[in-house]
């Protein structure tokens, strides 16, 4: 366990030795339990009949409970710093305040937090060992994406993307949001869409790697080459955001322009007969188009036929 402590004299009739310490000790995580031990001994001659403790807890790490012990204490807090009057201490006595509470699960980058607590008498005429420190140090993961750009095919309706969590946190679940962005690719209007936009928040649960979102690409029958559009991840919680925060989605097109006439070949009968032809275009038009239709030099006629 971290102590921090200042020397002690023996030579006051109240003299207060103020140490913490802080349990686990090491790299914590968001969402993590974290005990802080208060302990403070008299190691004057007489008896302290009253001290007031204060603790200015960091906001990165929530406390839930508060529990003395050899001493009683008395809450006097009015918000922060927790503030608690204790009863008396014998001399050679020692009591405690254990502080029980966990890292923010929401912090989103990695930290050092110091605790510092201060121990008040009215009768210690040693100040100089009425005050303690520990330092936590805090690791927040990290989500993004594995790679920068994916080649799609129109026709592919689900695609997936991996979000990857590096140092991933055992403790606390991780969000993260994720958003379309349009770029030659487009959400609207609607009748003209390439792909569904998306705007929602991923969960991670805790100790996951990575997980997976779906982008709904629309297959259409217009001819428009390739196309590109985003994918963003932005406002997390519980994590920080890594190094690829933006995807490039590039979506072939599996439609070509063209016409197609049919039936292809006909017969028939001269003075004046017609015939009908299905002209059929191979794409969805995005403007009006305009067709040509003119006969060919292939044209033949049946000799039983002839006159």
């Amino acid at each position: 366990m971290a102590v921090a402590q200042a020397a002690a004299l023996d030579d006051n009739t109240v003299d207060i030795v103020l140490t913490q310490s802080v349990f686990p000790t090491g790299t914590l995580h968001p969402g993590e339990l974290v005990l802080l031990n208060l302990t403070f001994t008299n190691t004057g001659s007489t008896v302290m009949d009253s001290a007031i403790v204060e603790d200015i807890i960091p906001s990165e790490l929530i406390p839930r409970n508060v529990v003395p012990s050899g001493i009683s204490i008395t809450d006097i807090s009015a918000g922060q710093p927790y503030r608690w009057q204790t009863g008396a201490l014998a001399a050679g006595a020692r009591a405690s305040i254990l502080i029980d509470g966990y890292i923010n699960p929401d912090l989103t980058t990695s930290l050092t937090i110091t605790n510092t607590a201060t121990m008040t008498a009215a009768t210690d005429n040693n100040s100089s060992n009425n005050q303690a420190q520990v330092t936590l140090n805090v690791q927040t993961p990290t989500v993004s994406f594995n790679t920068t750009r994916y080649a799609v095919n129109e026709d592919n309706v689900q695609f997936p993307i991996e979000v990857r969590v590096t140092n991933p946190n055992p403790y606390a679940s991780l969000s993260v949001h994720y958003s379309t962005i349009d770029k030659s690719a487009q959400s609207q209007p609607p009748e003209l869409r390439d792909f569904t936009p998306i705007s929602k928040t991923l969960v991670i649960s805790a100790g996951y790697p990575s997980r997976q979102i779906l982008i709904p690409i629309l297959d259409d029958n217009i001819s428009e080459g390739a196309e590109q559009f985003n994918v963003a991840l932005s406002q997390p919680k519980g994590a920080g955001l890594g190094a690829t925060t933006q995807v490039t989605l590039t979506i072939i097109d599996d439609d070509s322009a063209g016409v197609n006439i049919s039936p292809s070949s006909v017969e028939v009968e001269e003075a004046g007969a017609t015939d009908i032809y299905s002209v059929v275009l191979q794409s969805q038009p995005v403007a009006q188009v305009a067709i040509d239709i003119m006969a060919d030099s292939a044209v033949t006629t049946r000799q039983n036929r002839l006159l």
